[in-house]
């Protein structure tokens, strides 16, 4: 999704955007059973922010530019929080001290 912003391509940013939100509804099933539902909220928030800077785009000039930086902040955010989630999940010595 970050390279369709980049290169401004609106339709297959929101394709991503769609496929990203069915994905994640699909995972969330499983994962709430599984995962502290703090980190989900927190991915949900991330997403739910990244959908309103993208679709956020009919304004002046400079608030576009900062709605494109800002979900390109929030996808980064998006990121992380799926990999720390599974990494907090599993039983290691660094997450039983």
């Amino acid at each position: 999704m970050e390279k369709s912003i980049i290169r401004k391509n609106q339709q297959e940013t929101s394709d991503k955007l769609d496929r990203i939100e069915t994905l994640w509804m699909n995972w969330r099933k499983l994962w709430v059973l599984l995962i502290d539902h703090h980190e989900l909220e927190n991915f949900e928030l991330s997403l739910a922010r990244t959908k309103a800077f993208l679709r956020a785009r009919g304004l002046k000039h400079e608030q576009t530019q900062d709605n494109i930086c800002f979900a390109l902040a929030e996808i980064a955010t998006m990121k992380q929080l799926a990999t720390q989630i599974p990494d907090k999940q599993s039983l290691t010595l660094e997450n039983v001290f």
